[in-house]
């Protein structure tokens, strides 16, 4: 015969009450199945073995009076395992809580990562540093969303969708679209008049406190940003054991950031990972060569109508290259190397790539590559 047993989680209020159906023939370990089944979401990371029970009897209109954890003793711990439901509870009738649930959460990391970014300063930074060391204009140079993400990760597995934000210009508003498309969740605000970023640090800083909040365990936060703005949340994180990995481009962190000193505790320390030697696996420029630096392979057929990004990125990264390619128009491609041994290994790639590419001879020292 089933029962309905009511339920509380300890500290919680009435409206969080709820009720699990088992077996009277059932027992304590059977209903810890239950109610972990029950409210999943809360108890995700806890195994049921884990749950505490207390066997009580309180009116359900009488729980913000009662005085829960005074009745909560050795007495009505429900630690026998193999103890029915019957024999727990006995006759059991109305909707008084009969049950008071805690969990034991472990503490052992979970080496999940929790990535953070706040877009406006890792690409106004990069831009600039960028397009110095590889004489690109800032307009041409783009950010592979999904390509900084694998970065960041470096194989190992992610714990939340990837938070990102930053500010509305209208010129980005496609930009946002597109990097909800690599799993971000995009928070973005709007410019001051004094056009000084809004709400975005205080944004920011409020999604790591809820992950260190919302999840029980520690994890890893990788913080995107450079602003010392972002200390406090971090601390936090550091004093509940969770590792803090910043990444940023060298010239632009705080040192704030760098050295975040924790009382009594200095092992306590920020991991920090420079962009600088990273930047050619998600950054790259997209547009003519006007200054005949580069050496510059010349792709023609209607096949390289789609090509772009997604198609000659993996090369470059692969290569450790900085990527950067032109596309006049739908039939002509353009990618662009510091010397001729790069231009050799690209050329290379294409044919074995594409095997059926034919290789035409321009002039003395000019040879394009065609799709037939």
């Amino acid at each position: 015969m089933s029962v309905r047993l009511w339920c509380l989680v300890r500290g919680s209020g009435s409206e969080n009450v709820f009720y699990v159906t088992i077996d009277k023939g059932n027992f304590i370990i059977d209903l810890k199945d239950a109610i972990k089944g029950k409210i999943r979401n809360e108890f995700s990371n806890v195994d049921a073995n884990r749950l505490i029970l207390w066997r009580v009897n309180i009116d359900q209109t009488q729980i913000m009076s009662a005085h829960i954890d005074d009745m909560l003793n050795d007495k009505n711990k429900l630690v026998i395992p193999g103890l029915t439901i019957e024999e727990a509870f006995g006759d059991i009738k109305g909707v008084n809580v009969r049950v008071i649930v805690e969990a034991i959460f472990s503490r052992e990391p979970t080496g999940l990562v929790h990535i953070f970014v706040d877009n406006s300063n890792i690409e106004i930074e990069g831009k600039k540093l960028i397009s110095a060391l590889e004489s690109v204009y800032e307009n041409q140079l783009n950010i592979d969303y999904g390509r900084l993400l694998k970065t960041l990760l470096n194989g190992r597995q992610i714990g939340d969708d990837p938070v990102i934000v930053g500010s509305r210009p209208p010129p980005n508003d496609s930009i946002w679209r597109k990097i909800e498309d690599f799993g971000y969740r995009v928070s973005v605000f709007d410019k001051n008049y004094a056009f000084q970023e809004k709400e975005v640090d205080n944004e920011l800083g409020l999604s790591i406190s809820d992950a260190i909040q919302e999840h029980k365990r520690p994890g890893i936060i990788v913080l995107v940003a450079g602003d010392g703005d972002y200390r406090p949340a971090l601390t936090r994180a550091l004093l509940r054991d969770w590792i803090v990995e910043i990444w940023f481009w060298d010239h632009a962190m705080s040192q704030r950031l760098k050295w975040i000193n924790v009382p009594y505790r200095s092992d306590l320390q920020t991991r920090v990972m420079y962009l600088d030697s990273y930047y050619t696996h998600f950054i790259y420029a997209c547009g003519r060569e006007n200054a005949w630096r580069k050496k510059y392979l010349e792709i023609n057929g209607d096949a390289v109508g789609t090509w772009g990004n997604e198609q000659v990125m993996e090369f470059y990264a692969n290569s450790n290259m900085f990527c950067w390619w032109n596309k006049p128009d739908g039939r002509s491609f353009y990618m662009y190397f510091d010397n001729l041994e790069q231009w050799k290994e690209a050329k290379c790639w294409v044919k074995k790539m594409y095997p059926g590419v034919l290789e035409l001879q321009k002039g003395k020292y000019y040879q394009s590559l065609l799709f037939s």
